[in-house]
């Protein structure tokens, strides 16, 4: 299930450097143990929204979990892909196989019934229901956000 606030954890075999914008990450959800990695692929909803299915896979090494980390819609662009992100940045998630932004709004999943959490936008354009705030683990004391650290993700909009 995925609802407007994503408990997640990047994986990367070294912990000590920042995750900087541009790069191309993975996540995992916590809940689960870490076995299962958020994903995506070109497929709509048949109901609900109708947009494009975002889910949780077990696959580790499916190239359709792979997510480019953007700035969120009102930030500028990452110019070096070399600035490390902010804990507390507003964050965009574009999948990297269908360019789709990991998005949400106030419709419930048919599934669940809790809010949807799918694909939305063009190549990292879309609106501010792609807009996530990154909250980093409450344990850190780190101000960016660090290659393996836990992160949440918030929903700006709902």
């Amino acid at each position: 299930l995925l609802v407007g606030l994503l408990n997640i954890v990047v994986i990367n075999a070294d912990d000590d450097k920042a995750v900087t914008c541009g790069s191309v990450i993975k996540l995992t959800h916590v809940e689960s143990g870490g076995k299962h990695y958020l994903s995506s692929e070109n497929k709509n909803l048949g109901s609900g929204s109708g947009q494009q299915i975002v889910t949780w896979i077990p696959e580790r090494e499916a190239h359709s979990s792979l997510w480019w980390l953007r700035l969120g819609n009102n930030e500028d662009d990452c110019s070096s892909g070399m600035e490390p992100i902010a804990c507390g940045s507003t964050v965009r998630l574009t999948h990297l196989q269908t360019k789709k932004n990991l998005h949400t709004h106030g419709i419930p999943s048919p599934l669940s019934r809790q809010q949807e959490i799918t694909g939305f936008g063009d190549d990292g354009k879309g609106d501010t229901g792609d807009d996530w705030i990154l909250e980093c683990a409450s344990s850190s004391s780190t101000k960016v956000w660090k290659q393996g650290q836990k992160v949440r993700l918030l929903h700006v909009d709902t």
